[in-house]
C-alpha cells in the first residue's frame, strides 16, 4: 500500500472546516444485540378462547405484537407470583 500524502487545504477551505455548524441531533442509541441474542424460540398450545382473544387483540391494533403481549404478561405473572 502506497504511503498516504498529505493534502494542504487553503485557508478557506481551513477556516469554513473550522466555522462548520455542528450537528445538533441527540447522539444515536446504541444498537440492539442481535434478534437471535435478544429472542429464544418457544413453541406452546394456548387454550382456543385465549387465542381468539390474541388475534382479536392484534388486528384491532390494541397490541403492538402477539410477542410483545406473552413477554409482558409472564415478565408480571412471574413477578406477581415468584
Amino acid at each position: 500500500m502506497p504511503p498516504r500524502r498529505k493534502i494542504k487545504l487553503s485557508e478557506a477551505a481551513a477556516q469554513a472546516l473550522k466555522n462548520k455548524p455542528e450537528n445538533n441531533q441527540p447522539p444515536l442509541p446504541p444498537k440492539q444485540p442481535p434478534f437471535e441474542q435478544r429472542y429464544h424460540r418457544i413453541t406452546t398450545y394456548l387454550e382456543k378462547e385465549i387465542h381468539q382473544k390474541i388475534k382479536e387483540l392484534k388486528t384491532s391494533n390494541k397490541i403492538s405484537s402477539i410477542t410483545v403481549l406473552i413477554n409482558i404478561a409472564l415478565k408480571e405473572f412471574i413477578d406477581r407470583y415468584y
